[in-house]
């Protein structure tokens, strides 16, 4: 309840981008993504996953999460980091990817955010391993036009993260019909949070 309340105080500067120039737009959208990185990453054991995967960080490899997860965890250990800043990390990287992705295929930023925030909170908060998948999955739709090889390296390290990555290698081949570019956008990320509902219940 208390993310409506955030959506509803913030949703006058969102829908004020229709009338604002490009420019103007971006700034909105810089500012949504440093309040909505405020709001996730900087609370503290907030979210029904934070108890789990803080005792997987805290003791890395005795679960049952993918290699490429795992192998972070011990990363930021060795490192000297604890949970709190590897998650704010995790989520950081996940909103700056999704800032590129909307810049390069919406027209209005600022309301494709909010509307991606609207629909997507509880996987905004709690499912770290599904952000990380998503971030390489927001790079390889940037990054649609180098080519398969490339999407597909970067789908095969989003599965490193959470398996349901590898959902969204068939939209690859629907992208090569220019007439359904960003349909085709539409639909990857509908499927890919789709597959994320269904593989959090398994």
């Amino acid at each position: 309840m208390l993310f409506l309340y955030f959506q509803a105080i913030i949703s006058p500067l969102v829908f004020a981008c229709f009338f604002l120039k490009k420019t103007d737009q971006r700034l909105i959208s810089i500012f949504l993504v440093g309040f909505y990185l405020l709001v996730f990453a900087m609370a503290f054991r907030f979210g029904v996953d934070w108890y789990e995967y803080e005792k997987s960080f805290e003791n890395p490899g005795e679960n049952y999460f993918e290699y490429g997860y795992v192998a972070l965890e011990k990363l930021f250990s060795y490192l000297g980091f604890n949970y709190y800043v590897f998650q704010f990390v995790v989520k950081f990287c996940f909103w700056l990817a999704c800032l590129k992705l909307m810049s390069k295929y919406s027209t209005l930023n600022p309301f494709s955010i909010f509307l991606y925030f609207l629909l997507s909170t509880v996987f905004l908060n709690d499912f770290i391993r599904q952000q990380l998948a998503a971030t390489f999955i927001f790079i390889a739709l940037i990054r649609l036009k180098k080519g398969f090889l490339q999407f597909f390296l970067l789908v095969f390290l989003g599965s490193l993260f959470h398996k349901s990555a590898f959902f969204v290698l068939p939209f690859y081949f629907l992208y090569q019909s220019k007439k359904v570019e960003y349909i085709f956008i539409l639909l990857a990320l509908i499927a890919f949070g789709l597959c994320i509902l269904v593989y959090s219940i398994l």
